[in-house]
């Protein structure tokens, strides 16, 4: 068998970048029933300020990339953002990413060798982001906390982020939360501490493997030259069951697996 390098079939193919790989480019967001439900549902949410969504799935179903893909809308909108990812945090270090995220100065709010990690430095903190986000409401910009890997928050985090939900004004929320998670969150989410939190929550989505009958077009449509012309030839019949046959297909696993047959083409 010989080992092709992934430089070689995209020089091969005519491609600018590889189209099957494992990092998050909104750019491949191949539009399914699922994701596009779920983009669309959470993008409108946040400009109806609505407060809460959540978006669950298992490994692989392109919730990450549906994060990006918000960023990018959101940004166009002129949405202030903050992304947290793998939020292994306590409530203050959770206050202290958003602060920072948003570009909050700490300057005011720095841990003190007396306070630090007490309840006092958090409502120091949360001081300091109500003004932000009041200030940003007041001139008209809308600000959305998006939080990934949402299963790996501790209680007391998500108990935070329904306190941070609760800022208002007489007509809006101050800030849009949107939880990303697998689907081990939604049992997270049944802890009696969190029952306010959830009854908050009015938009859910879920995502779950690709249909077997789009692989051929999931593989085609992430597989373009510059000027748009389908390499049919690199996703003929055989190949793409072969696929099907090969993995059960959240997009993750596709991409893969894609990347092993190339290479070994």
């Amino acid at each position: 068998m010989t080992t092709v390098r992934e430089d070689d079939y995209i020089h091969f193919y005519g491609l600018t970048e590889a189209p099957f790989a494992l990092t998050p480019d909104p750019h491949f967001l191949f539009p399914t029933e699922a994701n596009q439900k779920a983009l669309q549902g959470i993008y409108s949410c946040v400009r109806r300020g609505e407060g809460y969504a959540v978006l669950t799935g298992d490994i692989g179903t392109g919730k990450t990339l549906i994060c990006r893909a918000l960023l990018e809308l959101f940004e166009r909108d002129k949405i202030e953002t903050a992304l947290l990812v793998n939020p292994f945090i306590s409530e203050e270090e959770l206050v202290r990413a958003l602060l920072n995220d948003f570009g909050v100065s700490l300057s005011d709010v720095a841990p003190g060798e007396e306070t630090s990690g007490s309840r006092a430095e958090v409502q120091r903190m949360m001081d300091a982001f109500t003004d932000f986000l009041t200030e940003r409401s007041e001139n008209g910009v809308r600000c959305v906390a998006i939080v990934d890997e949402s299963q790996n928050l501790p209680i007391s985090a998500l108990e935070q982020l329904r306190i941070m939900g609760n800022l208002e004004t007489n007509k809006e929320k101050l800030l849009q939360i949107v939880l990303v998670g697998q689907n081990e969150f939604l049992d997270a989410l049944k802890h009696s501490r969190l029952m306010q939190l959830v009854q908050r929550i009015s938009n859910w989505y879920r995502l779950g493997p690709m249909p077997r009958s789009i692989v051929g077009d999931y593989f085609r449509g992430s597989c373009k030259t510059p000027i748009g012309v389908v390499l049919h030839r690199a996703f003929d019949g055989p190949t793409i069951r072969a696929v099907k046959l090969l993995v059960t297909p959240p997009p993750f696993f596709l991409q893969e697996k894609h990347g092993t047959t190339s290479s070994a083409t």
